[in-house]
């Protein structure tokens, strides 16, 4: 069994402040399909104008489990809402995905 954390991300660039990237898992489901109407339709305003990625990560049960699969979204401030992307450059660095969702 597997559950399907959603966490947002806001990634400081040189447009912006700097500072650290800030990661905050924000809920989860058993469902996939739950776990993307959530994000889709910016259930309790997930962007809260700070946000600008959210993951929705696959996580095995189990302890130190890794993400099994992951969708990334980012934020789009013309249509107010997340549209499916790829997962941004500075995290394809890892060679494994990380899982986010659980810290």
């Amino acid at each position: 069994m597997s559950i399907y954390t959603i966490t947002l991300v806001y990634s400081p660039d040189e447009k912006r402040i700097t500072g650290e990237d800030v990661h905050r898992c924000v809920g989860y489901f058993n469902s996939e399909t739950e776990a993307i109407k959530s994000v889709e339709s910016n259930e309790g305003e997930m962007h809260e104008c700070r946000y600008d990625h959210v993951i929705i990560e696959e996580i095995p049960e189990g302890v130190w489990r890794q993400a099994l699969k992951e969708s990334w979204y980012v934020w789009d401030a013309d249509d107010e809402a997340w549209i499916s992307c790829e997962k941004p450059l500075k995290y394809r660095e890892f060679a494994t995905i990380t899982g986010f969702g659980m810290g």
